[in-house]
């Protein structure tokens, strides 16, 4: 039974570290595609910077503060939370795109 134990342990990690780096991945593309077009429509250095700020300063926030959630909270809880928060504002993003072009 160690042995079976000791083999779910590492699947689970594996599918856990994989999943996770999935998901930073998808949201690092998306960050870039969203600087890159308010580059390319702008031309404007000043809208890059804000937008590379605004994208980089709340993960800075929460990092400082993530170790000691993960301490105090249901780390299962806190990932679904993120996860979560990351995927609606990613769509309420696509849904403010697509009604500034006009498709809605």
């Amino acid at each position: 039974m160690e042995i079976k134990n000791r083999q779910l342990w590492k699947r689970n990690a594996a599918l856990f570290i994989t999943s996770q780096g999935v998901t930073l991945f998808g949201s690092s593309i998306v960050q870039m595609a969203i600087i890159w077009k308010v580059a390319l429509e702008t031309s404007s250095g000043l809208w890059v910077t804000l937008l590379t700020l605004a994208a980089t300063i709340p993960q800075t926030v929460i990092s400082l503060l993530g170790g000691v959630w993960a301490d105090r909270y249901p780390r299962k809880r806190l990932i679904i939370m993120a996860d979560g928060g990351i995927a609606a504002v990613t769509l309420m993003l696509a849904l403010v795109f697509m009604l500034v072009r006009g498709h809605i």
